[in-house]
């Protein structure tokens, strides 16, 4: 691929503050080996990496776009910087093995929301390069990212529309009616009722129709610390 071929599809995140030393030393994380000892490096790595996942980056709507569209995606803070793909495989490694032996009391420092913003990611990439049902595929990423933040609330549905289905970005429409045209849209395409499937909703607005979800609606905590099983089974009933 020719250099300015891979710059085009790259997208990145960017903070102007110089990240810390310990930004660079999770990086160890990567390899295989387990250790027994527990060093000061390596709590400040996991430290770090509680850190980057709390940045608003992982939280709003539109930087799913940024994630999933671009065939290489660059995450960048400061002057560090890493592949999107090197990361995922990194995180899913640092879970599957340091996590639950050597490193288990470091990888408690995280918390699983913050977790979840980012598998969330990962298993949206794959779901749009298997998944061949755009209709359902667009009602799975819904329900998915709807914890994601939007200074609009009818970016919850145009922020995604791009990346599936055949929701037709409309902001003449008034909030309602946005949420209300992309559940009909996804009934309708689908021939079923998956995309009415949701999580309990908090603070859900009275003027919305009982079937229409409330996208804009936030989750409880209890339901936010379980929504990384239950897209589980969302996933399952939409096929």
């Amino acid at each position: 691929m020719k250099k300015q071929d891979r710059q085009r599809t790259q997208t990145q995140f960017c903070q102007k503050r110089r990240p810390k030393p310990h930004f660079k030393s999770w990086r160890t994380l990567i390899s295989g080996i387990r250790h027994e000892t527990k060093t000061e490096e390596l709590r400040d790595a996991y430290w770090a990496l509680r850190n980057l996942l709390q940045l608003p980056w992982w939280q709003r709507i539109w930087t799913v776009q940024e994630a999933l569209l671009p065939s290489f995606a660059l995450l960048r803070c400061g002057n560090a910087e890493m592949w999107f793909h090197s990361f995922s495989q990194a995180m899913i490694h640092i879970e599957m093995e340091h996590s639950r032996q050597c490193c288990h009391p470091y990888w408690l420092y995280i918390d699983e929301t913050l977790i979840n913003n980012f598998y969330f990611l990962q298993e949206a990439t794959s779901e749009r390069r298997l998944r061949k049902d755009q209709a359902l595929l667009f009602s799975l990423l819904l329900n998915m990212f709807r914890g994601r933040l939007a200074s609009d609330p009818r970016d919850k549905v145009v922020a995604l529309s791009g990346l599936a289905g055949t929701v037709t970005a409309d902001y003449s429409l008034a909030t309602n009616d946005a949420f209300m045209y992309a559940a009909r849209t996804s009934i309708t395409d689908t021939g079923s009722l998956a995309p009415l499937l949701r999580v309990p909703e908090l603070n859900r607005t009275t003027d919305l129709p009982s079937w229409a979800p409330d996208w804009r609606a936030g989750l409880d905590p209890v339901t936010k610390k379980l929504w990384g099983e239950c897209k589980y089974a969302i996933q399952a009933y939409c096929g």
